[in-house]
């Protein structure tokens, strides 16, 4: 609301922060908390909750986006642009088959390296969209690359965040993965629709979208991996 919706941004923002905070105090205290703290102990579980929040709010505001751009600058119905997804669905379906296997060779981190690299190149690819684009090469054939990042990022992501987890806190992990699911998409999506407000052109709001996204994906890879570089750097 803050973010998106809420004329008193600033006032709105300490109402958050502060319901936060109290939320936070009370979780620290009680005696079955329903987020126990201890789970953000460990570091790759909360990176792992704090990257799928940056990445599936990239994803919620890119189907927003990218839904509203077919239309008004396509003129697709809304069957049709629901059709217009369907490279991102397919790949995202045919990579996440081979995930398990993948996963079981390389590790998380390392596919999880690859799909977000996959991500950032696609939305890259989307950034340049302008009204003249046609669908196959402005559209089409990034929704692909997102696709297989897509379908390389999640599993991994979902792994991490239960990682090393006690048996009796598995349900509360499993639960925060996905609240960090929920919240991520919720911001990704106001952030967007706030940035390209002000923006009377479709093509213009759609490409802000997309360098929100790439950024948001950005800094998810920099959440997760940032630490392992540190120790590289330090171990040089």
């Amino acid at each position: 609301y803050a973010i998106n919706g809420a004329r008193n941004v600033g006032l709105w923002s300490c109402v958050a922060l502060s319901a936060l905070a109290a939320f936070v105090r009370v979780e620290a205290r009680t005696a079955v908390p329903i987020m126990p703290l201890r789970l953000f102990r460990c570091a790759t579980r909360w990176r792992a909750y704090a990257a799928r929040a940056l990445f599936v709010g990239a994803m919620m505001g890119f189907n927003f986006t990218i839904s509203e751009y077919m239309q008004e600058v396509y003129c697709f119905t809304p069957l049709l642009a629901g059709v217009g997804f369907l490279p991102m669905t397919v790949f995202t379906f045919l990579t996440a088959i081979e995930v398990p296997r993948l996963i079981s060779r390389h590790g998380n981190r390392r596919v999880l390296a690859v799909g977000l690299t996959c991500m950032v190149i696609g939305f890259v690819w989307l950034s340049l969209l302008d009204a003249g684009s046609p669908y196959l090469t402005g559209i089409a054939l990034p929704m692909v690359v997102l696709g297989i990042g897509n379908g390389l990022t999640l599993s991994p992501l979902t792994n991490l965040g239960i990682e090393g987890v006690e048996p009796n806190d598995a349900g509360a992990a499993s639960g925060l993965v996905n609240a960090a699911h929920q919240i991520g998409g919720a911001i990704g999506l106001s952030v967007m629709v706030a940035a390209g407000a002000d923006a009377s052109d479709t093509a213009v709001r759609c490409r802000t979208g997309m360098i929100i996204a790439t950024i948001f994906i950005a800094m998810a890879f920099v959440v997760t991996f940032v630490r392992l570089l540190q120790k590289k750097l330090i171990g040089k």
